[in-house]
């Protein structure tokens, strides 16, 4: 069933109970997002950049965890947005070596367009760098999005959770 949702003013029509991540850039919305991935059931959610402000709900949700509603009033600017989707940009900042110059993504990489998009700076001045003198993976740079995690078909990468020895996700 095609609900209709309005997204900055412009009505759109999506399937029920889609994710309105894709649903907004099906439709030619831009919302910043680094670990989605459009075939899997469960959405991580681990890069926090995709906050939205759905009207009737008190605190913002994270566009690709969110169900779409028929009736739904979205909003992807807001000074609150903006200052959550900037504190997760400089959190991942904060273990990316920013190095860009040097990489063979520069000019492609996600990072950039989503700094581009959202008018963020490429520095990290507020939290100190993460080093952990790890080689360089030119194919396909972390972003500590977790993707791999999440998409891993024999559950070889874990991921270490604060407070539990360690879990498979």
């Amino acid at each position: 069933m095609d609900c209709t949702v309005i997204i900055e003013g412009r009505e759109i029509k999506a399937k029920a109970n889609s994710r309105l991540l894709w649903a907004a850039l099906d439709n030619g919305f831009f919302i910043p997002n680094l670990c989605a991935l459009r075939n899997i059931p469960k959405p991580f959610a681990s890069c926090r950049l995709c906050f939205v402000e759905i009207a009737g709900q008190a605190e913002p949700v994270t566009a690709c965890t969110e169900p779409v509603v028929d009736g739904m009033t979205v909003k992807l600017q807001s000074p609150r947005i903006n200052r959550l989707r900037k504190s997760s940009f400089d959190l991942l900042l904060s273990n990316h070596r920013l190095d860009c110059s040097h990489c063979d993504r520069n000019k492609r990489c996600d990072l950039q367009i989503i700094a581009r998009s959202e008018h963020f700076k490429l520095t990290n001045k507020h939290l100190k760098k993460i080093d952990f003198n790890l080689p360089i993976d030119s194919s396909h740079p972390c972003n500590s999005c977790l993707a791999c995690v999440t998409v891993c078909p024999v559950s070889a990468l874990y991921l270490k959770q604060p407070q539990m020895k360690v879990a498979n996700v």
